[in-house]
């Protein structure tokens, strides 16, 4: 019976650990005020798009 404990203690730590590391790993984004700018044109959905520069509220 001590041995379910202890692993049942165990295991629970491991999922509370997990889901604290989980949420450090997911950064809240930014949803508004940003700006892609492209250096060029896509052509076709296999071209690669090159990235210019990034605008977030006005700040490049």
């Amino acid at each position: 019976m001590k041995r379910k404990k202890s692993t049942l203690v165990g295991l629970v730590l491991f999922v509370l650990i997990s889901l604290g590391f989980q949420t450090e790993i997911n950064a809240p984004g930014i949803s508004s005020g940003v700006t892609f700018n492209w250096s060029d044109t896509q052509t076709t959905f296999d071209d690669p798009a090159t990235l210019d520069f990034i605008e977030i509220d006005g700040a490049i």
